[in-house]
C-alpha cells in the first residue's frame, strides 16, 4: 500500500512536469510570429529664391532730361499735350529656383527730389506774357518728376508693379523688374496759369504757357541733382 502511494506521487509530479513543459512549449512554438522595422524620412521641399542684385536693388539711373521737343499748343482754348519722357531701366531679376510656390510683395517709399540751394516762391506770368518770379515752387518742380516700377514674368508683357500687392512667383518662372523714370513738362498747369494771368487771346496763351513751361524745366535743369525712391521686397510661400 505504501508502495502503491509512492508510485501515485511520482506519476502526479512527472504528470506536473509534463504539463509545466507544454506550457513553455506552446509560448515558444504555438503562435505565427511576423516582424519588421524602418526609417520614416520626410524630404524638404527646397527653398530658392535667387536674387540677380544679392538684395541689393541700389540703381543709378543717369542723363534724365526734359523732352526733346517744343510745347504742343495751338490757337484753341485747351491746354495742350504734355510733353513726357520715360527712362527705364532694368533694377533686378529674382528666380523661384525651389519647389515652392512663392508670392512676392514689392513695397516702394520714400521718393524725394534732391536739389542744391532752396526752391523759390513759384515761377508765374505777367498780364504781359512774362515770366516773373524767384525761382521754380516745390509743388512746381514735384509736378515734374515721378519715379515708378514696371515687372514681368519670364518673357510675358510688362505691368505696373503696385506697392503691397503680393505677385505669385512660380516654381521656375523669373520676374524682371524695371524703375521708370519720368519727365513730364508743366504745360498743362503754364496754360492755366496763363488763363490766370488775364492773357487776352488763346494763341497768346499758349506762347506764355510755353515760356512758363520752358522756364521751369530750366530751373529744374540748374536746380535739382537727383531723384530718389526706395524699393525693397519681401519673398514668402505662398497661402495654400
Amino acid at each position: 500500500m505504501k508502495k502503491h502511494g509512492v508510485v501515485s506521487k511520482l506519476f502526479l509530479a512527472l504528470l506536473a512536469l509534463v504539463l509545466i513543459s507544454f506550457c513553455f512549449l506552446g509560448l515558444t512554438f504555438a503562435r505565427y510570429t511576423s516582424s519588421g522595422s524602418g526609417d520614416t524620412t520626410a524630404t524638404i521641399a527646397k527653398w530658392d529664391i535667387q536674387d540677380s542684385t544679392s538684395g541689393n536693388l541700389e540703381k543709378s539711373i543717369t542723363g534724365i532730361a526734359p523732352k526733346n521737343e517744343v510745347y504742343q499748343g495751338t490757337s484753341e482754348a485747351v491746354a495742350p499735350t504734355a510733353r513726357t519722357i520715360t527712362v527705364k531701366q532694368e533694377i533686378a531679376q529674382i528666380t523661384n529656383g525651389g519647389k515652392i510656390d512663392a508670392d512676392i510683395t514689392f513695397t516702394v517709399s520714400d521718393f524725394q527730389i534732391n536739389i542744391s540751394g532752396s526752391y523759390g516762391s513759384g515761377l508765374s506770368l505777367t498780364s504781359a506774357g512774362v515770366v516773373q518770379g524767384d525761382g521754380a515752387s516745390s509743388a512746381q518742380i514735384a509736378r515734374l518728376f515721378k519715379i515708378s516700377y514696371e515687372y514681368k514674368i519670364d518673357s510675358g508683357s510688362e505691368t505696373a508693379l503696385v506697392s503691397g500687392t503680393p505677385i505669385d512667383l512660380a516654381q521656375g518662372k523669373k520676374i524682371t523688374v524695371y524703375a521708370c523714370v519720368t519727365w513730364t513738362s508743366d504745360d498743362v498747369e503754364s496754360f492755366t496759369a496763363a488763363g490766370t494771368a488775364s492773357i487776352s487771346s488763346n494763341e497768346d496763351k499758349h506762347k506764355a504757357a510755353a515760356l512758363l513751361a520752358d522756364a521751369i524745366d530750366n530751373w529744374a535743369g540748374k536746380n535739382v541733382t537727383s531723384l530718389t525712391c526706395k524699393l525693397s521686397y519681401v519673398a514668402l510661400q505662398s497661402a495654400e
